[in-house]
């Protein structure tokens, strides 16, 4: 008697991940980012707070304690809540980069020590200023919060499985999924950031000055108000996010100012109602009118306040050299007068995205330095400077090749036996740590220079090449303070320091008035300043800590900013003094001052050359490059337009550091993410509803992190994961577990005697540790082993012979896949940084992957030699597996939103004898959509899909329910593909024989081809939750035939359909 069952598996790896882990985009693991363990962690304590800081930040952390006491009983008076427990401050400076965020459900802040450089925002104290927005974001949205403190969000998910599947298959492959939030915290973007930068009447370091009221003044100007949906998300290009913030700081200014302070509390405590998911119907409950209604007052009363200057005929003419992109800076003449040179990002989305370009005349500007944020001309004007970021390894391999004087005549004395160290800086590039540090770099003009480079983890910007020459003025930084440095071209890495500014303070745009003095402007506390230092000067001060003292030259109650010096006495520069931004030219010898422009938005950043003015302009949501002529210049006084109520200080900072303790391991709190899946099986026609929950927890620095979840179905089956991740070393380690379990009912056959039934249950337990890691800029490596066993339970069952009777038979259970396999992945990410990069990216990318499998498979039942036992009977299968994918895709043209592009994937096994059970597929969602996915199989798969993908509504903003849609794609798609079993077993030993095996083997495939038609939809739910649906449907040409041992397959030459709701689409 032989008894027989098909060897049933669930799902693959891929397969297993996807179902178990659908839909967590608040919990990221750590490809991404660059761990750095090279740092040495402290913290200090203070009744309210706990801060952790790194070597090089201890002013920093100091200063952060006690701004963070300081501001606690305002922020936590005005929303009558405080934290349950000391929030956890982390201070970072491991990368040139300027930002905080509030992780308001770990009551964990993270400042970058680096102070803010941003030009849509006005002259603040950095530390005071953010760690006051960031503490609001801790205090009202952990008031807001719906189901507790250890509930963030719910999830809804389904898994919808196509009707075709192989014999020896649970289910079909998913042709619809779908992971939906329910949200423990509902609040548009605009309310979040417009309370945070309120702050309080009581303490208030964010304050509305004349650049955010440039930017609504320039909204209304030219009729580009925004409607609350589109300010309720982020997700913008150019200006557009910025928006989110200006709008809903003015938004909430005009709450307070209108219903009091304390309608902020009032709104936020109808926000923690666990029935209120719509913002505006608080809103309403409290100020009595409708969103249509207040949003129409609130525009009035932005239209009434800018009436004068919209009204004023006196501005004077707008002449733009330079409007493509959101940012263009910088504008600055090389000798000559040729050429212009300015810092610029056309093409881009984002304002962070720059480049130097340089435009000759009446020539379109050519783009010259990707990356470029800063930049000057050497005085002949055949080089720049150019500040741009670099990966650095935080240290030289030798001390610093020169030793620099400042003694008139002889600038520098060197050492020729230290020359030599200097060729070897450039070792210091590669840095897996991943810092990057802007550094000054030198080229030609000439578009296929090379840079040099001549500064070295300097974290060096605004530079300003000397009139003779030989050498460099430069801004730097260090633990949030910056000072002004010299750098001698001649000698790379031969830097002096000028100056030792109070800690805080920063420093912006130096220019040279002649070879030995230099102004700039600065930031102490509320304002810009403009001071001037004479680097010839005594210095004061011992050893390393000898600097020089600057001077002040103009100190008001107004910012002044974008001093440009025309020689020792005539200064030109921009301040709002009467509410806007506008060029001025100021006497310094008779303090005589007239405006040089009067313009509605705002004008910086000016040069004067052969009595023409270049400056950069805020006009049509964005900075400009114009140009003003002699004979244009306004040549008068302008009347105040705004009055400025510009606070002063009142406040001190620390004196005395607290003494600190090394860092300790701090674990986050457990958060529970409860679900509810359900699996929608169309082979059976049957679903599946399985409540369950996803739980995660991070470390305080993050470098731990503990994630699991899961859930059981009525019919018992069970998903179970969990992930283990350290963040300690540089790579990061990590551990997977999983168990799936399913029950089903199946056919036994027991030959001779007619089949039976009985309730199966099919285990799957697998594991899998990982070391990854990032190497700058694009490259990601990971290596793994991965141990599973596949598991089968057969539940007692009766075997009924012809002749009557029946024989009983008691359950049991047998492991029919035990295997081992290692692997390597390899990626090159070069996909381009857009808005646009979700929904249709362009750029490239390459995933190569390897794997060498160790797997039993069982082939029987039968007497085993090796333990004398009756038992499953393994075949080991050896085999190796290499796959590759490559995508390509290409914006139609430098301003186009449409995309073309190919993407390619390859798989190769070669093991000729392989069971058909470690086949892979090329059908279905992943592969050829025209047809299922089990419906082509093989140890060869190749598959080409081109795609045309291109906006029909961009920026739609259409409120539809919770959901608000942004954007609407439509891709054209051509696929063509196939897999196949190999005649022979191929062979990596060189790159001829595998392509020899490979292309040899094509005689056996069959190559099928299908169209399809996708539409993508953009947009957010519950104002911050991403959301892309996606709807596609897909035409084979080619009819395919699959036999099986009961019947025969027609599939192509129909429509198959898909679907997918997730938080992004590729």
């Amino acid at each position: 008697m032989k008894f027989r069952i098909q060897n049933k598996h669930i799902f693959n790896l891929s397969e297993l991940g996807m179902a178990v882990l659908l839909g967590l985009p608040m919990v990221t693991t750590g490809q991404a980012a660059y761990n750095h363990p090279e740092l040495n962690w402290h913290t200090i304590e203070g009744t309210h707070f706990i801060v952790h800081y790194h070597d090089g930040t201890e002013w920093t952390a100091n200063e952060a304690l006690t701004v963070a006491e300081d501001i606690y009983p305002a922020i936590t008076g005005l929303y009558h809540y405080e934290p349950e427990e000391k929030t956890q401050l982390i201070i970072r400076d491991t990368d040139d980069y300027a930002n905080g965020g509030a992780y308001y459900f770990d009551n964990k802040i993270e400042i970058w020590a680096m102070p803010l450089d941003y030009s849509l925002r006005g002259s603040h104290y950095w530390l005071r200023d953010v760690l006051t927005h960031e503490f609001t974001h801790i205090i009202t949205l952990r008031a807001a919060r719906k189901f507790g403190g250890n509930v963030p969000a719910g999830y809804f998910q389904i898994l919808q499985f196509e009707p075709e599947r192989r014999d020896d298959v649970l289910y079909g492959y998913p042709n619809g999924i779908m992971s939906y939030p329910l949200p423990g915290v509902v609040v548009p973007m605009w309310w979040a950031e417009g309370v945070a930068q309120f702050q309080s009447n009581e303490k208030r370091y964010d304050w509305w000055d004349s650049i955010r009221d440039m930017i609504v003044r320039d909204r209304l100007t030219h009729n580009q108000f925004p409607t609350f949906t589109e300010i309720n998300s982020f997700g913008k290009e150019g200006t557009g996010n910025e928006a989110v913030y200006n709008q809903g700081f003015n938004l909430v200014h005009f709450l307070a100012d209108n219903w009091g302070e304390e309608i902020l509390n009032r709104i936020t405590d109808r926000l923690r109602s666990p029935t209120t998911f719509n913002f505006y119907q608080a809103v309403s409950a409290e100020t009595g009118l409708s969103k249509h209604q207040f949003h129409t007052i609130w525009r009035d009363s932005l239209e009434q306040a800018y009436g004068k200057i919209l009204a004023d005929s006196t501005v004077t003419p707008l002449h733009f050299i330079q409007r493509q992109g959101a940012t263009n800076s910088q504008p600055r003449w090389a000798a000559g007068d040729s050429i212009l040179g300015f810092i610029g990002n056309a093409g881009q989305s984002y304002m962070s995205l720059t480049s130097l370009y340089l435009k000759h005349g009446d020539a379109k500007p050519e783009e010259l330095t990707p990356g470029a944020e800063g930049f000057d001309w050497s005085p002949d004007g055949k080089r720049v400077v150019i500040s741009h970021k670099n990966f650095y390894d935080g240290g030289l391999v030798a001390p610093p090749a020169m030793r620099v004087s400042t003694l008139p005549g002889s600038p520098i004395q060197h050492d020729p036996e230290n020359l030599k160290h200097q060729q070897n800086c450039e070792r210091c590039q590669f840095a897996l740590t991943g810092s990057r540090f802007n550094d000054l770099f030198i080229r030609s003009i000439h578009p296929d220079s090379v840079e040099k480079q001549i500064t070295f983890g300097e974290r060096a910007k605004n530079p300003a090449w000397a009139p003779t020459g030989d050498k460099i003025v430069y801004v730097t930084l260090h633990d949030g303070t910056n000072n002004l440095k010299l750098v001698y071209p001649q000698y790379p890495d031969s830097t002096e320091i000028l100056t030792h500014f109070s800690p805080g303070t920063q420093v912006f745009s130096p220019r040279w008035v002649d070879s030995t003095h230099i102004v700039f402007d600065y930031v102490t506390d509320y304002n810009r300043d403009i001071g001037i230092i004479d680097i010839l000067a005594k210095k004061s001060g011992e050893g390393s800590e000898q600097s020089i003292k600057p001077k002040s030259l103009l100190e008001n109650r107004w910012d002044e900013r974008d001093p440009y010096p025309v020689n020792d006495s005539i200064l030109v520069y921009s301040h709002d003094k009467t509410g806007v931004f506008n060029i001025y030219q100021r006497n310094l010898k008779t303090g005589a001052e007239v405006a040089l422009s009067h313009v509605v938005g705002g004008a910086f950043q000016p040069e004067l050359k052969k009595d023409d003015l270049v400056y950069s302009l805020y006009d049509s949501l964005g900075f400009n490059i114009a140009q003003l002529g002699q004979d244009e210049f306004f040549n008068d006084s302008l009347p105040e337009f705004f009055s400025r109520h510009l606070p002063r200080r009142d406040w001190s900072s620390h004196t005395t550091s607290l003494a600190s303790e090394p860092y300790a391991t701090r674990y986050g709190p457990m958060f529970i993410l409860p679900r509810l899946q359900i699996d929608i099986d169309q082979s059976k026609h049957k679903t599946i509803v399985k409540p369950g929950f996803f739980f995660f927890s991070n470390e305080i620095l993050d470098n731990y992190l503990l994630m699991g979840g899961a859930d059981v179905g009525l019919n018992k089956d069970l998903d179970l994961f969990l992930l283990a991740e350290y963040r300690g070393f540089l790579p990061t380690l990590s551990l997977e577990v999983y168990h799936m379990a399913r029950n089903t009912n199946e056919k036994l056959i027991y030959d001779p005697y007619p089949p039976t039934n009985s309730e199966i249950k099919f285990r799957l337990t697998q594991a899998t540790m990982k070391a990854s890691v990032k190497i700058p800029d694009y490259h990601y490596l990971d290596i793994d082993i991965t141990s599973g066993i596949y598991n089968t339970y057969i539940g007692d069952h009766v075997i009924t012979p012809f002749a009557g009777g029946s024989i009983a038979v008691e359950g049991f259970d047998y492991d029919y896949f035990k295997g081992i396999d290692w692997g390597l992945h390899y990626q090159l990410a070069g996909l381009a940084v857009r808005q646009e990069r979700s929904i249709n990216p362009s750029g490239s990318q390459l995933d190569v992957s390897f794997r060498d499998n160790y797997h039993n498979f069982m082939s029987n039942f039968g007497y085993r030699e090796d333990t004398g036992t009756w038992g499953e009977i393994y075949s080991l299968f050896h085999y190796q597996r290499l796959d590759i994918k490559h995508f390509y895709g290409k914006r139609l043209s430098e301003n186009s939103k449409a995309v073309v592009s190919l993407n390619t994937e390859m798989t190769v096994i070669p093991h000729n004898g392989l069971d058909d059970f470690f086949y892979d597929f090329a059908g279905g969602l992943p592969g050829l959509r025209g047809y299922p996915f089990y419906g082509l199989s093989g140890t060869r798969k190749a598959v080409m899909t081109g795609t045309l993908r291109f906006p029909v509504l961009r920026n739609l903003y259409k409120p539809i329910a919770q959901y608000a849609l942004q954007d609407v794609y439509l891709g054209i798609v051509g696929q063509i593909g196939s897999a196949w079993i190999g005649n022979s077993d191929a062979s990596f030993s060189s790159v001829s024989d595998f392509n020899h095996s490979v292309w040899n083997d094509l005689d056996n495939s069959k190559w099928l081809k299908d169209v399809g038609l996708e539409l993508r939809l953009a947009g957010f739910s519950f104002y911050g939750y991403p959301t892309a649906i996606e709807f596609a449907g897909y035409y084979g040409f080619d009819p395919l035939s699959i036999t099986t041992t009961e019947t025969t397959y027609q599939y192509g030459q129909d429509v198959r359909y898909y679907w997918r709701v997730l938080f992004g689409f590729e």
